[in-house]
Formats: C-alpha cells, structure tokens, sequence
C-alpha cells in the first residue's frame, strides 16, 4: 500500500515537472526564439529537463534504475548477453549487424555514467548504432562502478575485457578498437594507457588501432573552491559559459569523482589521463560539442596528444551538449554525421582486411540513425 502510494507520487513530480518545463520552453521560444540556435523544441524540453531534475543526481540508486531503462537495440543489430569473467562477474553484450556473419573488426565500448552510472540497457543502443556503422562487432561491457567499486576497479575489468577480446576471441590487436563517452570516454585512454605500460615499450607498443571517445571526461582534479576562485580558469572557462546549456552539475560531478577515487590521487594518470605521458597512443578521436561544459577540458587534452605526437581528430559540434550523439537524431539531427564519422574513423584504422563479405549498403546504414 505505502509503496504504491510512494511509486504514485513520483509519478506525479515527474510528469509535473515535464508539463512545467514544456510550458516554460514553449512560452520562452514564443518571445525569445530557441536558447541555442539549432536546438529544436524537443532538444530544449529535454535539457530543461533534465537541468531541473538533476539535483536528484545525488541519488545513485534512482538515477540507476531510470537510466536502466535504455533504448531498445535495432533489429538490424543482434544481440547477444555474455558473461565474460565469473568472479567477480564482468557481463556484457555482443553486438553484431545481421548483415555480417563473421566480424573481422571488433569495438569494445565503455559506457558513461560518471564511473556511478550506466548499464548495458542504458547504452545499448548507441553500442549498436556504432557496430552499424562501423561494420563491426561490439563488446559493450558492464565495468563495476562506484562507490561500491572504486577506481581501479573499473579499470581491471576493461582490460580484462580487452584480454578476452584478444586471447578468447582471437581479434588481432590492430582490428580492435576501444571507445566510450564521457567517463567511459576517460576510461577508454586509460586503458590503451595501462595496455602500453603494461607492454612497457612507448616507442611501439602493440596496443589497438584507434581509441574513439564522445565527450570524454579526462581530468578529474578540478577541485570547486579553486574554479570558483579563478585557479587556471582559462582552462575552465567552459564550465561557466556553458553552465545554462549543458546539463552536468559541477558540484555533483565532484561528489562522482570522490565516489570513484576514494583516497586516490586525483592527478593518478589512469584516472586523469591529461596527466599522463600520452607517448605511444594509437589515433584518437574526439567528438565535442561547443555547447558542454567539458569542452574547455577536451580541447586542452587534444592538445596534450597532438604535443605528445599522437594522431588526434577533433570534431567540434556547434552548439550541442554533452555526449548529444546518445540522444539520437531526432532530438539533435547532428547525431547521425556523428555516429558516420565515427564509424568512418573506425573503419579507416581497422583497414587492410578481406571486407567483401561485410560490405553493407551505405543508405541502409544512414536511414536507421
């Protein structure tokens, strides 16, 4: 009875809040035009929303179940549940185009969530629309996450990922390729990063072709009473001009990171790789939005590869927030040239393979992002 109660109420506050936030969007486009130029209405509604209901990002238990509701995976993409390691179990989702019946190229994926958040359902369908485009099978893995999980325990459980990718599957390390967005996005360097240490060669390490990351959250240091106090705010500048266009609560994404390191050095370089020795990585791509408050940190960090010799491709999104591609392209038609790029950049540093039998038609692809 109470629980019902409760579960009634809740419904309430968030239909209540959706129907406040529509009227205010609507009135203020009427006067005002839209808040950034190329967000259309349902693009403005949702990032109201979301502003207005992400104080409950404290929450980590919430926040879990309602982003566990996911999207639905294509039907032009099979799926697969895999339990790769037994203890402690490490889950996972392999993803293949139905068109291909032998993958020759495999993207292992590690989704976002601030290292707190995120599942396979929450990010399965972006897992997909890569292994679409990208001709390729897709390893969407189910790390441990904090706070029960600290760092480096979401670590360990990508390059196991990669190791079973490798040594189970027998994907060639040149026809793997690892990518993620957001927290996964840091976590993606990080792990080519440990891959490279590991071998103990910086010169040329046999790591995997390319690392692709969306927004990636690559700093972990920042500490709120020094950005509000202007410490290298040239740096930060994003996360002040950007703060009513974006929906990442600073203060909160700060209570991520403490969940995440515990007593860990926040400037540990596997943590914030923007504080590690970038020597040896494979090409990396990073997709940004002008509009996010990462922005400022992504592009600081792609200079940080580029001095460090390696091969970056920057894509700056005008306008558009933090990792807009997972909102598909009828919320933000630039999702689709991103999922293509993507998929482009994913197939040129996995060139060199017998790809007669996985060829698939061009528009096929593009008509279902």
């Amino acid at each position: 009875m109470w629980s019902s109660i409760k579960s009634f109420y809740r419904k309430g506050r968030f239909f209540g809040r959706l129907a406040l936030v529509i009227l205010t969007v609507s009135v203020r486009r009427i006067l005002f035009g839209p808040k950034r130029r190329c967000w259309s209405w349902w693009a403005e509604v949702l990032i109201s929303f979301i502003q207005r209901t992400r104080n409950e990002i404290q929450d980590i238990p919430l926040l879990r179940r309602r982003l566990d509701s996911g999207r639905a995976v294509p039907k032009w993409v099979k799926r697969e549940f895999r339990t790769i390691r037994q203890d402690p179990p490490l889950n996972a989702l392999w993803l293949v185009p139905s068109t291909i019946k032998q993958p020759q190229r495999c993207v292992i994926y590690l989704h976002g969530g601030g290292y707190c958040l995120g599942s396979l359902n929450s990010h399965q369908r972006i897992a997909a629309l890569i292994a679409h485009t990208s001709e390729a099978a897709v390893l969407l893995v189910e790390y441990r996450l904090a706070p029960e999980h600290p760092f480096p325990s979401a670590l360990e459980d990508a390059l196991y990922s990669y190791d079973y990718i490798v040594t189970s599957l027998n994907f060639s390390f040149d026809r793997v390729v690892i990518a993620g967005d957001s927290a996964g996005g840091g976590l993606s360097v990080a792990t080519v990063l440990a891959l490279r240490d590991r071998q103990g060669d910086l010169v040329n390490p046999k790591l995997p072709a390319a690392v692709v990351t969306l927004s990636p959250w690559v700093d972990l240091t920042y500490s709120l009473d020094e950005i509000l106090q202007g410490t290298e705010r040239h740096l930060y500048s994003s996360w002040f001009s950007n703060a009513e266009t974006d929906f990442l609560p600073l203060d909160n994404l700060h209570t991520f990171s403490k969940h995440y390191l515990g007593d860990v050095d926040p400037k540990h370089p596997l943590a914030s790789p923007v504080y590690a020795i970038l020597t040896g990585l494979p090409p990396v791509l990073i997709q940004v939005g002008t509009a996010e408050q990462l922005y400022g940190d992504d592009i600081h960090f792609a200079h940080k590869l580029r001095e460090a010799g390696v091969e970056v491709e920057v894509e700056e999104f005008f306008d558009l927030p933090h990792v807009f591609q997972i909102f598909g392209s009828r919320v933000f038609p630039e999702s689709r040239k991103a999922m293509e790029s993507i998929g482009r950049f994913i197939k040129k540093h996995t060139y060199g393979i017998d790809d007669v039998s996985i060829r698939m038609d061009n528009e096929a692809i593009t008509s279902n992002l």
